[in-house]
This record gives C-alpha cells, structure tokens and sequence, in this order.
C-alpha cells in the first residue's frame, strides 16, 4: 500500500512539473474591464457666493497628480505638479483666474491602468482619479489628484465675511468577477487665511464635505476688523487603489500536494 501511495505522489509530482512548465501565454491583449474605481470632486468655483468682502486679486492655482502600479498611493514621493502664483497683496487690477493642470497615466499592454487629473480653472477646481483592471490582468494600481485655488479679499471696514462655494462628489466602483479589492476616498474642503504681515498669512478657519459622494456646499464666516485682507481657498482631493492578486496556478497546487505528500510518507517510514 505504501509504495502505491508513493508511486501515485511520484507521478503527481512529475505531473505537475510538467503542467508547470507547460504553462504559456497567448500574447491577446485583453480588452474587456474587469474591475474599475473612478472618484471625482468637483467645486463650483463660478457660484461662489461672498458677501461683506471685495475680491482683490486671485493668489494661486495649483494642481497635483501621482499614480501606481502598486496599491499604497502614498509610498509614491513623486507628483506631476503644476503651480499658478501671484503675489496676493498687491495695487494692482484683479487678474483672470489662472488655470492649472497636472496628470499622471500608468499603462498596462498599451492601456490606461491608472490616471489621476487635478485641474482648476475660471469658473471650477476639478480632480479625478481612475484606477482599472482589464480582464485577464492581475496586480495593483492606485492613483490621487489634488486641485486647489485661492483669492484674496479686502475688508475696508469691520464686517463678517461669508463664503459659500458649492460642490459635488461621486465615486463609482464596479467588479464583475467580485474578485477584486476596492479603496477610495474623496473630499471638497475650504480654508481661510488672515494676512499679518509681510509674506505671512495665518489660517483662521476651514471647513470639510461631510460625506465622500453626494452634492453639497462648503461655508465659512469670520468677523474682521477694518483693512484686513483674507485669502479664501477651496480644494478638492480624490484616491483610488483597486488589488486582484494574482492566482495560484492548479499546477503549483498538485505540485504543493505531491511534495506534502512525499514529506508525510517519509516521516512515517523513519
């Protein structure tokens, strides 16, 4: 009985190898998605409401894009960035919003895997970030996009300045096979600076989007004395990773069962 045993486990084992190094690739590219996260923030730059300040001039634009082929966005140090600056305090007429653009792709077989987009504009700040796993493909893919603008204002009296800018978060995850893992996060946030000097500004309030989809506006109110100046900032952030680890080929498995069974047999003759 034992050398049966022995000569199935001999013959699962030369099996198995065999099936191992058979195993090829037919070189098709797949074309159908398997799995995709896609999040997206967007605030309504053109319906800011502000009342008990004057614009004075836009400050700076600025947006951020970083994407992976692994599932931790973080551990990613680099950004495609692209900056807009203008001095905020200065005699001079209000110029148009500037706009910024930043993007970052990755490619899996001559297709978008990953793409993050920050982008801010006259009348809005938009980011976007995609991740997606074409059928057939396996691994990690995270991408994060950031967006952000600011513009100061001038109080010539004591007054309470209010802010009110609109905004509108989704996040869309779909998996066909449910064989995948998910992860993303989105969210509209503002700030607000006091000037004190100099090249200083000193934030004195901010607020967040409560929920990470959905449609909403973000407010600030702040009492000031007379000839102050406040730079009001609005941003939007997006993240998205998507994981389909890769399979345990059912060659490595027998080969797996015939080397355990091989251990089994020769514990049990010693």
């Amino acid at each position: 009985m034992k050398n049966k045993i022995l000569a199935l486990s001999f013959a699962l084992l030369a099996f198995s190898s065999s099936q191992a190094l058979a195993v090829t690739f037919d070189g098709e590219e797949p074309v159908v998605v398997d799995g995709q996260v896609d999040a997206y923030a967007d605030l309504d730059w053109k319906n800011l409401i502000v009342t008990g300040a004057n614009a004075f001039i836009f400050s700076h634009s600025q947006s951020m894009a970083r994407t992976a082929d692994y599932w931790n966005i973080t551990l990613q140090p680099t950004w495609v960035q692209q900056t807009t600056y203008n001095p905020p305090i200065l005699p001079a007429p209000a110029p148009a919003a500037p706009n910024s653009v930043a993007q970052s792709i990755v490619l899996s077989d001559g297709n978008e895997a990953a793409k993050a987009t920050g982008e801010t504009e006259a009348t809005s700040i938009v980011s976007r970030s995609t991740v997606q796993l074409l059928s057939g493909s396996y691994g990690a893919y995270s991408a994060e996009a950031r967006a952000m603008q600011g513009q100061t204002y001038f109080l010539a009296s004591g007054a309470t300045a209010t802010f009110i800018i609109p905004y509108e978060l989704f996040v869309n995850v779909s998996d066909n096979n449910r064989d995948n893992a998910e992860d993303s996060y989105t969210r509209a946030w503002s700030w607000l600076r006091l000037w004190t000097g100099g090249s200083d500004w000193s934030q004195i309030a901010d607020t967040y989007s409560a929920a990470t989809s959905g449609d909403g506006s973000l407010s600030i109110r702040y009492t000031a004395v007379a000839d102050s100046y406040l730079l009001f900032e609005a941003g939007a952030d997006t993240r998205v990773a998507l994981l389909n680890p890769v399979p345990v080929p059912p060659s490595v498995l027998m080969l797996l069962t015939g080397c355990t069974s091989l251990f089994f047999l020769k514990r049990r003759k010693g």
